[in-house]
């Protein structure tokens, strides 16, 4: 994972299986906040972390499919 940090745009690089992996634990992380007890700020903060887990894993997966191909 590296970051470049330019005055106009920063730009975040991970690699494919970082992605995969942080993907996941966002993923994770999410489902462990979608607690029944938990209040609805953090019910609401674990679906938007499940949903950018998500959609980081997807497009790692992605990114390690079309290198293989």
């Amino acid at each position: 994972m590296t970051f470049e940090n330019n005055p106009k745009r920063a730009r975040l690089y991970i690699t494919t299986g970082s992605s995969i992996i942080v993907g996941l634990v966002i993923f994770l992380f999410g489902i462990f906040m979608n607690t029944p007890v938990a209040s609805w700020l953090l019910n609401a903060f674990g679906w938007v972390s499940m949903i950018i887990g998500a959609v980081i894993f997807s497009a790692g997966l992605w990114g390690a499919i079309r290198s293989r191909v």
